[in-house]
């Protein structure tokens, strides 16, 4: 339910939508740890705080995102099919 009301309270868009659902998921693993009711092995937990602090870094517009990333991963995605103007 966490991860649903993350996603219905964000703003409009999917990039925001999609980065609420990773933060809330993030949320219910890190505090499934801190309460004992989850166990990771020690590099797991390093996965989990890396997936953290990924996510607190990730820009708030969309658009940052895509030129911050374009010159190392631009080539890996087809801009048009995820609705991204074309390279100008």
């Amino acid at each position: 339910m966490k991860i649903a009301q993350a996603i219905l309270t964000s703003a409009e868009d999917s990039y925001r939508r999609t980065v609420a659902a990773g933060s809330a998921a993030v949320d219910i693993l890190a505090g499934g740890l801190r309460d004992g009711r989850l166990s990771l092995s020690p590099q797991e937990q390093k996965w989990l705080a890396r997936l953290e602090r990924e996510l607190e870094r990730l820009p708030a517009d969309p658009e940052e995102l895509i030129v911050e990333t374009e010159a190392e991963y631009g080539h890996l995605y087809d801009r048009a099919s995820y609705g991204i103007d074309a390279r100008s």
